[in-house]
């Protein structure tokens, strides 16, 4: 848009098609040519022109101002006020558009009896989760409220995601839904090298959380992985550089502004002494609960549902051959490392390192033994014993050469060890007999 007030031959220039195409005068302008006098400006209200002389410099925009207000005016306006509702709805995807990158794409459900073993971790998730929602009455008698956050801290690939799952799916079903939402967050997704980048990300996903909960009337549960790495000690000893802290003071203020019920804030870590205290006091995260690893067990119910779809050697069962591979990880015939200890020699085994990321690996591998068999056979013989206790034992050899000081530290605390000297293992002392179970030669 332009204008010009310059009776010049150069407007027919200008308008041009796709360009200034458009021409029109304005009325005074047209008055003039009438007429050949100036047109008469129209006069200016007193009480306008007396304002206007009692500013300074700008009365030529509050004559816009005035000039262009009969327009609004006149504009058409829909008698029936806005839906709410719709306008939350609006923002709800609007917001949720925007932080796309942070939902869980798995949304299936996750119930608590898909999560094998950990027992007790999952009692006091439904402590935390389910009973404050169940006892409703009971709470508000105590004058108790519900957790703001969950920690779920221990050894890595030992299922907390799918404990956070687990979580949000029975939110959503205490809530009359079968669509469990939850935001999932890992330190390296969201910290950015520009300045405030992160922290506003931090306050739209609480923000997120109040307006879902608003439209829904359920809370969502932020699930934050390696939460150590996005909010670190402030006493650590480590000087913190200016973003860090900052973030961390944005989590502070948007816990401690979050309704009880609009979310469930989950971190989840292998290190809870590296986050800040100030996250895990009373009052907002202040639910610590321990992951542990799977013992002979719950692997065994893990294995027999890994290979309850895999095929296997004539003559073997999912159940059996499950059963075999956890005696073999748990039995100590898979020595990691030899330690010297003040109370004595002792064996780090797969079993004092073992997750389920690691048992998956053990049903994979075998799958791909048993594979490259089949492709210089060309017969279809599917898993065998050999084939497990292979891989059981190549697991092994791969966590000798692998940093194991997370397992170390564990193993030196669970037994209160005040010293120990580890030296990987001699090798070789490890068969299967002709029955194909497991022997250790050292006997």
């Amino acid at each position: 848009m332009a204008s010009d007030d310059a009776r010049s031959s150069d407007r027919e220039r200008m308008k041009k098609p796709r360009t200034l195409d458009q021409a029109c005068d304005c009325p005074a302008c047209q008055e003039e040519r009438k007429t050949g006098k100036p047109a008469k400006r129209p006069e200016m209200p007193p009480e306008l022109r007396s304002f206007i002389e009692r500013m300074t410099g700008v009365g030529a925009d509050v004559r816009v101002v005035q000039l262009g207000g009969s327009g609004f005016g006149t504009m058409p306006s829909n008698d029936e006020p806005d839906d709410p509702k719709a306008i939350l709805a609006a923002r709800e995807a609007e917001m949720r558009s925007r932080l796309d990158e942070f939902f869980l794409k798995d949304a299936r459900p996750v119930a608590w009896e898909d999560v094998v073993g950990n027992e007790a971790a999952k009692s006091s998730l439904y402590e935390a989760v389910e009973q404050p929602m169940v006892n409703q009455e009971l709470y508000a008698f105590y004058g108790r409220k519900a957790p703001k956050g969950v920690l779920l801290y221990g050894p890595p690939g030992c299922g907390k995601t799918m404990l956070g799952r687990a979580t949000a799916t029975a939110l959503a079903r205490l809530h009359g839904s079968d669509q469990p939402v939850m935001l999932y967050i890992k330190a390296t997704s969201i910290q950015s090298p520009y300045v405030g980048v992160t922290e506003q990300k931090i306050r739209s996903m609480f923000e997120y959380a109040r307006v879902f909960h608003q439209l829904h009337g359920r809370p969502i549960v932020m699930f934050i992985d390696e939460a150590d790495a996005l909010l670190p000690s402030r006493d650590s000893g480590r000087q913190l550089a200016g973003w860090e802290e900052a973030v961390v003071a944005t989590f502070l203020s948007e816990m401690d502004g979050l309704e009880s019920s609009g979310a469930l804030v989950v971190l989840a870590t292998n290190r809870p002494q590296a986050i800040d205290a100030a996250i895990l006091r009373d009052g907002r995260v202040d639910h610590r609960i321990r992951v542990e690893r799977p013992d002979q067990a719950a692997a065994t119910v893990l294995l027999t549902k890994l290979l309850s779809s895999a095929p296997l050697a004539e003559g073997e069962g999912a159940e059996g051959l499950a059963d075999y591979a956890a005696q073999a990880m748990f039995s100590g015939f898979t020595v990691v490392y030899a330690l010297k200890t003040n109370k004595g020699d002792r064996v780090l085994t797969l079993a004092d390192i073992a997750n389920g990321a690691m048992l998956e690996g053990l049903v994979e591998r075998s799958k791909t033994r048993a594979f490259k068999r089949d492709l210089e056979t060309g017969v279809r013989s599917g898993i065998s014993r050999e084939d497990v206790f292979e891989v059981v034992e190549g697991l092994a050899r791969e966590a000798r050469g692998t940093d194991q000081s997370f397992a170390l530290a564990e193993f030196a605390e669970r037994n209160r060890l005040k010293w120990m000297q580890a030296s990987p293992p001699k090798e070789g002392r490890y068969a299967l007999d002709d029955k194909g179970d497991v022997v250790d030669l050292r006997h």
